[in-house]
Parts: C-alpha cells; sequence; structure tokens
C-alpha cells in the first residue's frame, strides 16, 4: 500500500525520508498529511532533485503487498469449439527440433517457435516483443547458432539474426542495410565454414552474401551490377561440396549457377537461351543429383548430376505436370503437383524412389491438397503445411493414405469477450459463441454466464447496432458506444434485453461520434468523442440530460485526441496532444484544461501509454521522458520527482501495461521470457507473479482488466475467455514479510537501496493554475 499520509516524507524539504530495512518497512515510516490540491504552484519553477525518496517510496509506500495465495479460474467457457493455431510459412529441422515461425493467438505476432518430437511446443524467441511480429525465416544452423531473417524493432528493418542454442540469446548478426531499410536476408545454406546467403544492402539489390565463423559478412559475388537491380540468387542449394543456386544476369536471364571458393561463380545451365531466363524452382539433391522445376514456356522436372547436361526427370516428368513444393524423406523424393492425366487438375503429394511415382497422403481432400504450402521431413515423418478445413494453417504427419495433426490442440477457440463493463452487481459484455460475433452477454457470481441476446439493436426501429466501442456504467444506465446504419458510432442507453435507444446524435446523420474513453467524475460522465477518421476529436461530457463538449483542449479542426481519463479527487485528469505542448497530461478545470506539469517543456511533449492514480501517485505506463523510455513511471504531486520503477521489474521484462489499483494494491500485466504475458503485482521486492494462467513461455496476455466485487476480472488470450482472480481483497495474510519473501519470484536486486532509480528531471515545468 501506497499510504497518501506517507507521501509528504518524500518531499525534500518536509523531514528526513524513511529508509528502513525489508523487514522493518512496514512499522518505520513518518506519518504526514497530504495535499491533495491540484499541483502545480501559482508560477512556474525548476524541479529540485531528491535523491533519497524514490527508495523511501518503495521501502514504505509498498510494504503491505502480500502474496496472498491469488489463483485464477475461468468464469466460464462461452465458446468451446477446439482451438487451431496459425503456423508460417517457414520450417527448419534442428537438433531434432522443428523451428518454424507460428502465431499462438497470444498477441505476440508472429515469432520464432520449436516443436519437439514428444509433442511440446515452446516459444524460442520473442524477437520483436509485443504485438508485432518478428516474422522469421530461414532459419539455418551455423557455428553453434540458429540464422535467421528478422525483424527485431521499429529501428530496424528485417536483418540477419541469430540464435545463440546455449544461451537462448538473439542477437543482430549484421545490418547489411542499415537503418529502417532492412536486407531481408534469404535462401540460407552452409558450405563450408561459411554461410551463404542472398541479401540487398539497399544500394547493389539482392546479391550473394556470406558470413564466417567470426561474424564478418562479406558481398561474395554481382551478378547483375545494374545500379540496385541485382542478380537474385534463390534456392541456394549445396550438393557435392559446390553451392547452386538460381541467378539473373542481363545477358542470360534466370538460370542455374554454381560457387565454391575454389573456382568461384560459373553459370552450369542454360534451358532457355537468350534474355528472358528460364524459372527455376524447389531445388533438392536426390540420389547425388540436383533436381528441380523449370518453366521454360511449360513446366517440366529436370534433374542435373553436376557434370552432363541436364536431364528431364523419369518418370516425374511424363506423369506430373504444375510443380509447387518438393522435399527428400527417407531415401524418397515427394513432390506437390497435378497429374497429367488428373481431370479435377488439383494438387497432390506424390512419391517416387526414381523409377515410379505413386499417390501419398490419399485421403487429403482437395481443398486441402489445394492449401499445401510446405512439405518436409519431420521426426521420421513426412509433414505438410495445410489449411485444415475452415482453420488456420496448421502441420500434419502423412502416411501413404491418412493425415493426422502433428501439433497438440491448446485449449479452445473462446469468445473473445469485448467491451467489457460493471453495472449494477453484474458483469456485461459482447462475446462470441460460435454463432454470432455481435452477443449481449451477462454474468454474476449467482447465475453465472448469460445470453441476453443474440444480438444488439435499437429501440422502437429493431435496427442492427455493430461494433461495440465500448460499454460504461453511470447513473443507473448502462450505456453503449456502437453503430447504426442511420446514425453511425453514437452514444446508446440499454432499455431491455437486447435494446438500445439514441442517447443524442452528437454528430448529426451517418456519420457518427466515435465516443470513447468513459470515466465517471461526480455526477457527470466524461469521454473523447467526435473521435473518427478527419474528426475534431475532444474532450466531451454527458449529464444524464445532456451531451455536450467539456472542452476544446486543441482550438480549431485539429483535436486533442483524450486519452486515458481518470479521476482523483473530484479532479479529472487525462492525456491530450496540442501544438503547443506536445502529448502531456492534463486536468480539467473550471475554465477548461490546462497542463498542471510538463515533464517535457514545449512540442516535444511527453508521450505515454496510460496513466493511473494510486493513493495520491501518478503511475505513467510506457512513458518517454528525456530521449529515454520507460515503462512504469511514477510522479509525486507536489515533489517533481519522478521515480522509475524499471529497475524492479525481472530481467527480460517487456509489455508492461494494464495498470489498475486493487485496493491497497498495484496490478498489472507484463511479459517475461520464462511466463511469457501474465498478471504481477508491484511489491517492495520486485515484481510478483499473481498466477502463471498458461505455464510456460506462452503467457495468457490478460487484457481488459476490470475491478468487480472483490474481484479482479481480466481478458486471458490462450482461449480468449474471461478469468477472474477470486476475491483478492479477502485474501490477505498477517505475516507479510514471510509470505513476501517466501513466495516472491526471486528479483535480481539484492540491495534494498538499490531497487529503484531517481530521475533528475531538472526541467520539469510546473504550470500556473
Amino acid at each position: 500500500m501506497v499510504d497518501p499520509a506517507l507521501l509528504a516524507g518524500a518531499r525534500s524539504e518536509l523531514g528526513a525520508p524513511c529508509r528502513p530495512t525489508v523487514a522493518a518497512a512496514e512499522r518505520s515510516c513518518p506519518s504526514a498529511g497530504l495535499d491533495r490540491s491540484p499541483p502545480g504552484p501559482p508560477a512556474v519553477r525548476r524541479a529540485q532533485r531528491s535523491p533519497v525518496a524514490p527508495r523511501w517510496l518503495l521501502l514504505c509506500g509498498f510494504a503491505a503487498l502480500v502474496n496472498g495465495g491469488w489463483a485464477a479460474r475461468l468464469v466460464q467457457e462461452i465458446n468451446s469449439a477446439a482451438f487451431t493455431r496459425n503456423v508460417g510459412k517457414q520450417f527448419a529441422t534442428i537438433g531434432g527440433k522443428l523451428y518454424m515461425d507460428a502465431n499462438n493467438n497470444d498477441g505476440l505476432g508472429n515469432e520464432l517457435w520449436t516443436l519437439s518430437p514428444d509433442g511440446t511446443l515452446t516459444m524460442a524467441a520473442d524477437i520483436y516483443p509485443g504485438a508485432e511480429s518478428g516474422n522469421p525465416e530461414f532459419m539455418t544452423e551455423f557455428n553453434g547458432k540458429i540464422y535467421f531473417g528478422a525483424k527485431a524493432s521499429e529501428l530496424a528493418g528485417t536483418e540477419l539474426m541469430a540464435l545463440d542454442l546455449d544461451t537462448s540469446v538473439v542477437s543482430l548478426a549484421a545490418d547489411i542495410c542499415a537503418g529502417p531499410c532492412g536486407s531481408s536476408p534469404a535462401h540460407m545454406v552452409v558450405l563450408g565454414s561459411e554461410l551463404f546467403f542472398s541479401a540487398d544492402d539497399g544500394q547493389n539489390g539482392r546479391e550473394l552474401w556470406a558470413i564466417n565463423a567470426t561474424g564478418h559478412v562479406s558481398l561474395v559475388y554481382e551478378f547483375d551490377s545494374t545500379s540496385g537491380r541485382g542478380g537474385k540468387p534463390e534456392h541456394l542449394t549445396v550438393m557435392n561440396g559446390t553451392l547452386y543456386m538460381s541467378a539473373s544476369t542481363p545477358e542470360f536471364g534466370e538460370e542455374l549457377w554454381a560457387f565454391d571458393r575454389q573456382l568461384g561463380p560459373r553459370m552450369v545451365l542454360d534451358l532457355r537461351p537468350g534474355t528472358d531466363g528460364s524459372d527455376f524452382q524447389f531445388l533438392v539433391v536426390f540420389k547425388d543429383s540436383l533436381y528441380f522445376a523449370v518453366h521454360t514456356g511449360r513446366w517440366g522436372y529436370y534433374v542435373y548430376d553436376g557434370h552432363n547436361q541436364t536431364t528431364l526427370a523419369p518418370p516425374v516428368s511424363s506423369e506430373l505436370t504444375e510443380f509447387y513444393v518438393a522435399a527428400v524423406h527417407d531415401n524418397e523424393l515427394y513432390l506437390l503437383a497435378i497429374a497429367e492425366n488428373d481431370p479435377d487438375e488439383w494438387y497432390r503429394v506424390f512419391r517416387t524412389n526414381g523409377t515410379a511415382v505413386s499417390v501419398h497422403a490419399a485421403d487429403l481432400t482437395e481443398d486441402q491438397g489445394n492449401s499445401i504450402y510446405r512439405i518436409f521431413s519431420f521426426n521420421g515423418s513426412l509433414v505438410v503445411q495445410y489449411q485444415p478445413d475452415g482453420a488456420e494453417y496448421d502441420l500434419a504427419a502423412t502416411t501413404a493414405t491418412a493425415i493426422s495433426p502433428l501439433m497438440p490442440q491448446q485449449g479452445t477457440m473462446g469468445s473473445n469477450p469485448t467491451a467489457v463493463c460493471v453495472h449494477n452487481g453484474s458483469v456485461y459484455f459482447f462475446a462470441n459463441d460460435g454463432s454470432s460475433s455481435q452477443q449481449f452477454w451477462m454474468y454474476n457470481a449467482t447465475s453465472g454466464a448469460t445470453l441476453i441476446a443474440d444480438s444488439v439493436t435499437q429501440a422502437g426501429t429493431g435496427a442492427s447496432l455493430a461494433s461495440p466501442l465500448g460499454m460504461v456504467s453511470f447513473d443507473g444506465q448502462l450505456l453503449l458506444s456502437a453503430s447504426s446504419t442511420e446514425h453511425g458510432a453514437e452514444l446508446w442507453a440499454h432499455e431491455s434485453s437486447g435494446e438500445f435507444r439514441l442517447v443524442q446524435d452528437i454528430a448529426s446523420g451517418t456519420t457518427g461520434s466515435y465516443c470513447r474513453e468513459f470515466e465517471v467524475n461526480g455526477d457527470t460522465l466524461y469521454m473523447a468523442c467526435m473521435c473518427g477518421d478527419g474528426q475534431d476529436c475532444e474532450l466531451w461530457a454527458y449529464n444524464s440530460t445532456l451531451v455536450w463538449r467539456a472542452a476544446d483542449v486543441e482550438p480549431g479542426a485539429t483535436g486533442s485526441n483524450p486519452y486515458s481519463l481518470v479521476s482523483y479527487d473530484g479532479v479529472l485528469y487525462f492525456g491530450a496532444t496540442t501544438s503547443a505542448t506536445g502529448n502531456e497530461m492534463f486536468q480539467l478545470t473550471d475554465t477548461g484544461a490546462r497542463a498542471p506539469v510538463e515533464f517535457n517543456a514545449g512540442a516535444a511533449g511527453t508521450p505515454f501509454d496510460s496513466v493511473l492514480i494510486h493513493n495520491g501517485i501518478f503511475f505513467f505506463n510506457n512513458i518517454e521522458f528525456s530521449g529515454a523510455r520507460y515503462q512504469m513511471l511514477a510522479y509525486i504531486p507536489g515533489s517533481e520527482q519522478l521515480i522509475a520503477f524499471d529497475a524492479l521489474f525481472l530481467p527480460g521484462t517487456e509489455s508492461v501495461g494494464n495498470i489498475k489499483s486493487l485496493g491497497d494494491d498495484l496490478v498489472f500485466t507484463a511479459s517475461t521470457p520464462s511466463t511469457g504475458a501474465e498478471l504481477w503485482r508491484m511489491t517492495q521486492m520486485g515484481m510478483v507473479l499473481v498466477d502463471d494462467v498458461i505455464p510456460g513461455a506462452v503467457g495468457s496476455l490478460p487484457q481488459q482488466l476490470l475491478v468487480s466485487l472483490l474481484e479482479l476480472l481480466s481478458l486471458r488470450n490462450g482461449d480468449a475467455e474471461l478469468v477472474s482472480l477470486l476475491e483478492l481483497l479477502s485474501l490477505r495474510n498477517g505475516d507479510a514479510e514471510q509470505l513476501l519473501i517466501g513466495n516472491a519470484i526471486a528479483s535480481p536486486h539484492n540491495d534494498p537501496e538499490q531497487l529503484i532509480d531517481s530521475i533528475s528531471v531538472s526541467h520539469i515545468s510546473r504550470n500556473a493554475k
């Protein structure tokens, strides 16, 4: 607990701060009153540094936090349909494991995963932390690392990355196209003591590159020196100590080339004389020869032994056409192709030992066969990447006749609850039980989850309301922001069952006002309205009778886009952007809106994701300050002191968000390498895991945290259902110290004096009232 009575001690001018040990923290703090007037003296002045205040705040303020046996439970499974993940299009078998890019519907985007032979699915690396995708591709083992192309941040494009197999650390191996452009390294293969690949450095176009065991990266050869065009080498394959690839030159077009360090590059096949060239695809080594599909006016399947002239590969070339992918498994060549005599002309998997061709996985349906994107060998089976009927891409092991799912299911699809709101002791939300995405539901502890209506409509007309933006309980009314054909996105009040009446047509006509970011302050509901594309999004208010614009924070047609509205002690605070201040925190006064504190003076502003006021302290989430980004930063009104909580987080903590005040406690979501995204609490020892809802590195990605009825409700993304952390406020233990030390996840910080950083904020300005 951060006791408001203790905050005066944080001000450097008022008394000596408390600096107790961990064991004595909860009984050694000073007591003083808190000035709860809006922050800011009548004149601008510079901040004074108070270096001991952050340590005192942490040790004294959070001493009451305990780990009281909290556990998550599923409120109700509304949609029990089987869950299927979406695997990407890149696969590599390394060390007995299958490495692949995949999206596990966990909000972390397309990242690097491994599948073990026993079916264990594990995230190997969250390359681009957060919801963005790293999109790893062309994974190849070399020199104790797995190299691949991926995007790791917004500051760089897709570049050459490396995963250390001993430490599991991902690092940038080479920034070939420096900055955000990205070289998109591809088609990687090992030859000798080098890893060869194609890449585009932004100047020479896509050409042949290599990295050696020391990490030195070099351009190997330019097939086409025409400025910026490049020879586009593809399908790099090694056979008998020679690197083969397709590449394009101005003289020959695309043809087959060979390379080694002794003889250098040379064209070995010119199957279509002239500058048009051929179209080489799917090079594989089978029985000491190179097999590939080529389009020279029509598709043909060829074999080349590295010495003699290439020939059409019997019997494949005479029986199959429209070749797509190829793989070698158990001494046989497998191909996805269409049979020459097939009247249905759909793709099937074929196998050949070099003398005969037969259908493999004969039970594949036409839709499944046509959806196959990759085939490869893994764990003794030929595996296909395909799209099950009506599902996302998945993997299946095959036999001569049948297919069977390769990866375990992870729960159910979930109902994806949205617009969750507490009203009159029940939780209202929209969800999908598998039949409709706009179903209106209610939950309480007595009756569980109850379907109110399959859809919501306008009272009196029956017109459909769609795309719910949010709900809020105000003055006995359940209000909904949703769209109708006649009015666009407007504010509606619940009447009965699934019917809602229009509160006010704020933006007359079909445009809609797109109200969002609701916050009740006394007898007034505040919100951001006129927030559609091109609208003047500003702060609006509703008092059960009228809707009006409460403040024009940025005069003119641009709009200040208010967000993260929060009330404290009768004052409304919110984030907004103006041309004069940039993105800052504002407060509503009798005369309009003002920024009580400018953390970065001038138009640069201080962008942040959200703000929470917990016992008089302002907690900012993902805030940019003085050229750095902090995941959790606290501001003590009157002290001109900013406190960085990032030092309390475990190593590798990312995506801190959804910060909520729950009684005396501060809870938030965060992702760590060992737990994935889960729910955490802040204590004097650092961050403490509330519950590992989905064990392992996958994480449940809690969302839409909502305090209700002594419970904390959240949306977990593992199967997208509502999860309740039961009766959090009743699970207290008197022996806080013992319980905290026994159950808290170990913090890397041993010295309580060094748990938290104090930031010098000498350029904070505090504005006049």
